[in-house]
């Protein structure tokens, strides 16, 4: 994930790290770069990591607990609060995805978390997809994006889940028979994901 000042956020192990701006540029231009500094960790292995559009938040998967953590954040470097780590969404045994607010939504909204004929059958120049089925037990989140009103899409088994800024689910982005593995929100108001059997989704916004 982008990191404002032009750094660089990933995840590694349970740790979440950080490549300050500065060390970034110079890797690129051939300088040895600095190690680069954990700024978070979760229980169990971090997954996708994502910010909010104001930076004042950190979202960040956890392969192992299935859950999804948020941290408080500065806004000017994207370094988090440690001590503000929270669930802010989680899934029950089986994949299947509950929200933190027990009331929310399941329904996805027609304008807003349905895919459109484009999602149901991948672009023509997608890869066609394998016969193999993806593993029951995949993990969630382990790619995120967030979109420019603050909603969260989480990879998850077969499908994106769609939540909303308090955690709640406002549903999901199915792929059946085959597993998102990336998530990108592109400047067309198109979502973009990968998938293990080879395809390249779109789904309109």
């Amino acid at each position: 994930a982008a990191a404002p000042g032009g750094g660089l956020v990933f995840a590694a192990g349970a740790g979440v790290y950080l490549l300050n701006g500065t060390t970034l540029a110079g890797a690129l231009a051939g300088a040895a770069p600095e190690a680069a500094v954990e700024i978070a960790a979760v229980p169990g292995a971090a997954g996708g990591v994502a910010y909010a559009p104001d930076f004042a938040t950190l979202y960040v998967g956890d392969a192992v607990e299935n859950a999804i953590y948020a941290f408080d954040a500065d806004p000017k470097t994207g370094a988090p609060e440690a001590e503000t780590r929270r669930v802010f969404f989680a899934a029950a045994s089986g994949g299947d995805a509950t929200a933190a607010t027990p009331d929310a939504e399941a329904t996805p909204d027609a304008a807003t978390a349905t895919p459109d004929a484009a999602a149901a059958t991948p672009d023509a120049a997608a890869a066609t997809p394998s016969a193999a089925s993806p593993d029951a037990g995949a993990a969630v989140a382990g790619a995120l994006a967030v979109d420019a009103m603050g909603r969260v899409f989480a990879t998850a088994p077969e499908r994106i889940d769609v939540l909303a800024v308090d955690g709640a689910r406002l549903g999901a982005l199915r792929t059946p028979g085959d597993q998102p593995t990336g998530v990108v929100l592109a400047a067309d108001h198109h979502l973009y994901a990968t998938t293990a059997g080879g395809r390249v989704v779109r789904v309109a916004l």
